[in-house]
């Protein structure tokens, strides 16, 4: 992500090392970790490997969403489309409206053919988010949920250049 970008609520940018302690609190949510890979919990100081003491982003393709400049999630677009919303920011379309902003950026480079996500079964809120976007299921398979210390079964979805700019025509 080389700019920030603007939707109609939100502002999607790296992550910086002023938001620590936000993403310390709002990823301290047994409710928001319990959905996602790779966030622990409890999620301490220790975990927050987002940023370096300088500031920059130590792994690129984490992205702050924002709103009113208070960070309310995050979007992970490393190996897969992944993102989590604070739970007092739920049942807003935030999800939607920071996911749909990501992958409009992410198919704005004309060698990127298809992206892959997927959710946990029994997260509704992100399999409405996910197939309102146009992913497809592609199979299903077991992923390690740090959060709960344990493997769960994961709904694995694509999405083609083509299903988006079919929806977006």
């Amino acid at each position: 992500m080389t700019r920030p970008i603007q939707t109609e609520r939100l502002s999607l940018r790296p992550f910086v090392a002023a938001d620590g302690e936000a993403v310390i609190d709002l990823l301290n949510d047994f409710e928001v970790s319990r959905w996602t890979s790779a966030i622990p919990h409890p999620f301490t100081r220790s975990d927050l490997r987002i940023v370096h003491p300088d500031g920059s982003t130590r792994w690129p393709g984490l992205i702050a969403v924002t709103r009113e400049d208070a960070v309310i999630g995050g979007v992970s677009t490393r190996t897969h489309l992944g993102y989590w919303i604070a739970r007092s920011h739920w049942g807003r379309g935030y999800g939607r409206e920071a996911a749909t902003a990501v992958v409009t950026m992410l198919f704005d480079d004309p060698s990127r053919n298809s992206l892959i996500s997927g959710y946990f079964l029994g997260n509704e809120a992100s399999a409405r988010i996910l197939t309102g976007l146009g992913f497809r299921p592609t199979g299903k398979s077991q992923q390690v949920c740090r959060a709960q210390n344990c493997v769960l079964a994961h709904c694995d979805m694509a999405l083609t250049r083509a299903a988006w700019e079919a929806r977006h025509a």
